[in-house]
Formats: structure tokens, C-alpha cells, sequence
């Protein structure tokens, strides 16, 4: 994962969902987007979540209105702020991960990008 310490932000970029076996219905609800085919055009809302107990900064991503996980924590160390100050960023999915040795712990992928962005 590319981490931005010097504090900025590609307009656009791709990353892992992190905590998505945390979520409820894991891993029923990643692999129905695997089964549907027009999961890969599925938007995904980056919601703030302020009073997270584990991180301040933390970014969840929902797919209507259902938690499916986070963003990274470095990257959202970068982007709450700029979220904060309301810069609309928002997601889609852009892949789901399925290791053959292990069907029952899918991941997911998703593009990232600045809403203002006329570049995605």
C-alpha cells in the first residue's frame, strides 16, 4: 500500500477495504457482490466516523447504507481532514478478492476518488 506521509492526496486511487470480517453478514455480503455483475459500478459511500473508539480519523465504507468496512488507517489520517473541511470524496468497487486457498475470507477493492475530480 503507498502511504502519503507528506500528507497529500492523489485525486484518485485504488486500496484495500480493511475490518470487512468485522462487519455484519461477512462473508455473505462480499461474496453477493462477487455473484452480481454489476458490482463493479456499485458506488460506495465514504462516511466519516468521528466517534470510532479505535480511530478519530476513521472512514467507513457502505454499500446502501450497509457497512462493509474502512479505509486504511494511513490513508485515512490523510483524508479525514480533508473530509472535514468538506472535500466530497467518494468510492465504487473496483474488485472483490478471492483466494482460491481460502473462499471464506473474500477482500475488496475499491477506487477512491476526489468528487470534484473530473479525472476517474
Amino acid at each position: 500500500m503507498t502511504t502519503y506521509l507528506n500528507g497529500m492526496m492523489p485525486d484518485n486511487f485504488l486500496t484495500k477495504v480493511v475490518g470487512v470480517s468485522f462487519c455484519d453478514d461477512y462473508p455473505n455480503n462480499i461474496h453477493a457482490l462477487a455473484k452480481n455483475t454489476d458490482s463493479m459500478t456499485e458506488p460506495c459511500q465514504l462516511v466519516r466516523d468521528k466517534d470510532n473508539e479505535h480511530d478519530e480519523n476513521a472512514i467507513r465504507v457502505e454499500i446502501n447504507r450497509s457497512v462493509i468496512g474502512h479505509l486504511p488507517r494511513l490513508i485515512a489520517i490523510i483524508l479525514a481532514p480533508k473530509m472535514d473541511r468538506g472535500e466530497q470524496w467518494t468510492a465504487c468497487v473496483d474488485s472483490i478478492v478471492i483466494s482460491q486457498q481460502n473462499t471464506n475470507k473474500p477482500g475488496l477493492k475499491i477506487k477512491v476518488w476526489r468528487q470534484d475530480d473530473a479525472n476517474v
